[in-house]
């Protein structure tokens, strides 16, 4: 997971990403902190669940289950990465 939300901060270095958290907790914290709403409102119309939290909900965060396969793992942060992909295009 840390391995791929770097490499989403990495590949979308222009909207100022900041990778978060430890183990599954993880979360991506944006300078613009409407970009967060954004991407889970994205994520979600790709059946994918998350929510944002800080002060200004600028944090965009996903806690899966502890039972999660590697395949849903892999499909989430596939997800999470087009969903931020697509917000940070946007503008």
């Amino acid at each position: 997971v840390d391995e791929a939300f770097t490499r989403i901060a990495t590949d979308n270095a222009e909207a100022g990403i900041i990778v978060k958290g430890r183990g599954l907790a993880r979360g991506l914290q944006f300078e613009q902190p409407e970009h967060a709403a954004k991407v889970c409102a994205a994520a979600f119309e790709r059946g994918l669940l998350m929510e944002t939290s800080g002060p200004l909900s600028e944090v965009m965060k996903v806690l899966p289950p502890l039972t999660v396969s590697d395949d849903e793992l892999d499909e989430g942060l596939t997800v999470i990465a087009e969903s931020v992909r697509t917000v940070v295009t946007a503008g």
